[in-house]
């Protein structure tokens, strides 16, 4: 009994601990302490058990996290399914731990390759996978952040990991000489980041006009209309201040305003005050699907769209559609299924005599390292991610996107300017400070002076390389975990 409850702790007590570590509390030393209870559930009892620990511990830590699934689908039954399929993975994880537990010396590179492979599956499938809470962002506010821009979120999960479970084991010898030797060698590797060099030198400047129009609250029949009324009578308040270019949020105008005459009018009086080039969120139908595009207008035309290439399934498009109405009919609050766009997240911009290529990440995709990566070395100068976070207002989603954000910034050495509908609307510099943030749904419309960079970081530069490590390393732990497994299985049928 007693070894359950031990058990118990770890696993709950542990997935608790972790989601304190992240956004919105943003407790990161926790963190440590969060991979350390999961390694020492995960070793402390047969493969079985420690798979079903590691359900557990992912459990606790991914129903906090998805809070805002339930809100954005109206029903609890999206949070504790998004929660159960994320959970597996942690279990997968701690089976392997099991076995590579077994090797002592090369336990915690072992394990730390796994997690990291394991956590990239679950950032890339199934469905376009859900990169929301890796460890690696977690770390955002801590110096392993600076080994962002030489391996982005898998080498900074990697450190957090391995220097996790030399603490469990240091902990778990109970000798004062380990654990104070532990908490040096981590302390060490922690504080040692804070030398690695980051940013870059700016290659120019750009002055923005950022606009977060707010949206009605509770909505009402014209919704829609409100929301790009309220978007373009807040940019038209700060024509006066001169922008370069105006940047306004996902979903200012859910209604294609390139078909819909009311929505249109609002954006032609907005165009029609100014020559400034300005990129706005808007749909795109045809028949029974939709693209969630993000749209570059010249002098009142269209010269450039980047639609989003990461739906998020559920939220974006119902998969399984009638098998899920079977179940609970809110699978029809999402109407017209988004499909994927298969353009790089990039956009050319004109500004005076010279042209700015931006990186366009939509909403979610801030969280896809490869969609913002391929973007940077297409030479995007500048981030631009836009959002519409109206339907997560209450929940942690608003914060851990934004703490996501500062990773990119950090990760890639570019501004980071975020554009909401309701919150958070800020811009990050290219060190990953912010220069100003508005949440709570306030309207808020103002030109920043942004900083452009065209040098590459080592990260974004091999990141279709270290895809391929992070598989083939992965793959090597997981086989020698496997092993170790199956011959302490034939070991106890002898």
């Amino acid at each position: 009994m007693k070894n359950i409850l031990i058990s118990v702790l770890l696993a709950v007590g542990g997935g608790v601990v972790q989601w304190c570590a992240g956004e919105p509390l943003g407790w990161w030393p926790l963190g440590f302490f969060g991979l350390a209870a999961l390694w020492g559930v995960s070793t402390r009892a047969s493969a079985g058990a420690a798979a079903w620990w590691g359900f557990i511990w992912g459990s606790s830590y991914f129903l906090l996290l998805f809070d805002w699934a339930a809100s954005a689908a109206h029903t609890v039954l999206a949070q504790i399914g998004l929660a159960a399929v994320e959970a597996m993975f942690v279990a997968l994880v701690a089976l392997l731990w099991n076995g590579a537990s077994r090797y002592r010396r090369a336990a915690i590179p072992l394990a730390a390759v796994i997690w990291v492979a394991v956590e990239y599956v679950r950032s890339t499938w199934p469905l376009g996978g859900m990169p929301w809470g890796s460890v690696g962002y977690t770390f955002v506010d801590s110096p392993l952040v600076r080994l962002a821009p030489y391996g982005s979120v898998e080498l900074v999960s990697l450190v957090a990991v391995g220097v996790s479970i030399a603490l469990a084991q240091a902990l778990r010898s109970r000798r004062k000489v380990a654990i104070a030797g532990a908490v040096v060698v981590g302390a060490g590797v922690v504080g040692g980041s804070v030398f690695l060099p980051i940013g870059a030198a700016p290659s120019g400047h750009l002055d923005a006009a950022i606009v977060q129009g707010s949206v009605p609250s509770p909505p009402g029949p014209d919704r829609a209309l409100t929301v790009t009324r309220n978007h373009v009578e807040a940019a038209l308040g700060v024509l006066e201040k001169n922008p370069d270019v105006i940047f306004l949020p996902e979903s200012t105008s859910d209604l294609d305003f390139r078909r819909d005459p009311d929505a249109g009018a609002l954006i032609e009086r907005l165009t029609s005050a100014t020559d400034v080039p300005i990129l706005l969120g808007s749909q795109s139908y045809s028949g029974n699907t939709r693209l969630n595009e993000y749209i570059l207008l010249v002098h009142g035309k269209v010269t450039a769209t980047y639609a989003k290439q990461h739906p998020v399934p559920f939220g974006e498009y119902i998969p399984w559609r009638e098998q899920i109405r079977a179940i609970t009919r809110s699978v029809d609050q999402v109407a017209v299924d988004m499909i994927a766009g298969s353009d790089p997240a990039a956009i050319r911009v004109p500004v005076g005599k010279a042209d700015v290529m931006l990186a366009t990440p939509i909403c979610f995709e801030i969280a896809d390292t490869a969609v913002v990566a391929e973007a940077v070395r297409l030479g995007a100068e500048l981030i631009v991610a836009p959002t519409n976070n109206a339907t997560f207002q209450g929940t942690g989603e608003p914060h851990q996107q934004f703490a996501i954000a500062r990773f990119r910034a950090i990760e890639t050495a570019r501004s980071v300017v975020q554009v909401s509908t309701s919150g958070i609307t800020g811009v990050i510099d290219p060190r990953g400070n912010v220069a100003y943030s508005v949440i709570d749904n306030v309207p808020d419309a103002r030109v920043v002076r942004v900083q452009l960079a065209d040098a590459e970081t080592f990260s974004t530069r091999t990141e279709p390389t270290r895809v391929s490590v992070t598989y083939a390393l992965g793959a090597v732990g997981g086989i020698l975990a496997v092993r170790a497994l199956l011959s302490k299985k034939r070991r106890t049928r002898q």
